[in-house]
């Protein structure tokens, strides 16, 4: 019996210590994920639909450690005045949890937070929209070469480490020093 009882426990422990595995997409439009085991710090399954202003919307399905602070349904958004990127997303813990495609997100309306956006000429006001509740400060890192970055993003991508989100012509935008408020031009 208690070598029985001590089968069960190391099966109970090697069960539980199981690596996660999530659907991965190779491509922009994800045609055919593919499963792939996590790291061990990965602890969520992330399924996303992402859209930014003009382009084609981008799927995202992965292993996920920054963007994913809860399982469940959310959205997100980040506005520069010349750029706004929206995205829908679900975070689940369970093996293969991200098979589904989510629905493209809406357009987001316009809200009363206003605050400045720069770019290496100029920096000037800019409106935020839908649940943009945060003005943001940032430094951007292309191809070692450090940019101000600020806009109006939603508390989720505050809360989140944005690091390398997201990826231009193949070349990834490294974000540093993120800092966000929550009234109009704070990120002056």
């Amino acid at each position: 019996k208690k070598k029985e009882m001590t089968y069960i426990i190391i099966f109970s422990i090697i069960t539980i210590s199981e690596a996660l595995s999530c659907y991965n997409c190779t491509d922009p439009i994800c045609s055919s994920p593919e499963k792939q085991t996590c790291y061990s710090s990965e602890l969520m399954c992330m399924t996303a639909s992402i859209r930014a202003s003009g382009e084609q919307e981008l799927i995202y399905k992965g292993c996920e450690s920054s963007m994913c602070l809860s399982s469940g349904n959310t959205t997100f958004s980040l506005s520069t005045g010349e750029v706004t990127i929206v995205g829908s997303a679900l975070c689940c813990n369970t093996s293969n949890c991200n098979n589904p495609t989510l629905p493209g997100p809406a357009p987001p309306v316009p809200n009363t937070l206003q605050c400045f956006s720069c770019d290496p000429a100029d920096c000037r006001e800019v409106s935020c929209s839908g649940e943009e509740s945060q003005c943001f400060t940032s430094t951007l890192n292309i191809d070692n070469h450090t940019y101000p970055f600020l806009g109006c993003m939603t508390q989720n991508l505050c809360d989140a480490d944005l690091g390398r989100l997201f990826q231009e012509d193949g070349v990834p935008l490294h974000f540093s020093r993120l800092s966000c408020c929550g009234t109009s031009l704070c990120n002056n």
